[in-house]
């Protein structure tokens, strides 16, 4: 973005100011400019992770029941539709069918939404893993 901003600038400082000195001076100035705007970017998104960080600090100190219990009542709520669809309704339909049972079918549960959570969660917790591992708090 600076380089197509800076060419058109510098052309027109070159067109209207003669003197190489006060060239010069027009281009570090309009340099300058450049800088302190990067450099108020960069401030502003990092003042914007620090917000942040402070605010997964404060989350990781508390107490409550429902942040600490969510990945794995998630863990737990998938391993049982993956027992359910693998394990348990084939046996179920095999004993209905044994018995003859006429009743209406089991239900069907679509384990791939499940698959693509589960694997999403333990996915974020080896990340968590890693960074404990290499030092990270």
């Amino acid at each position: 973005m600076w380089n197509l901003i800076a060419g058109p600038v510098l052309s027109v400082i070159d067109k209207l100011i003669p003197d190489p000195e006060a060239k010069a001076k027009a281009t570090l100035e309009l340099t300058k400019l450049h800088q302190e705007g990067a450099f108020k970017d960069i401030e502003a998104e990092l003042t914007k992770l620090q917000m942040q960080a402070d605010i997964n600090k404060i989350e990781a100190a508390s107490e409550d029941k429902f942040k600490s219990r969510a990945r794995p009542s998630i863990i737990w709520g998938c391993s049982f539709c993956f027992f359910y669809a693998g394990f348990m309704k084939p046996f179920l339909e095999f004993l209905a069918l044994w018995s003859g049972y006429t009743g209406p079918p089991f239900p069907v549960i679509d384990v791939t939404v499940m698959f693509n959570l589960l694997i999403a969660v333990l996915g974020i917790g080896t990340m968590r893993t890693v960074e404990k591992k290499a030092g990270q708090a």
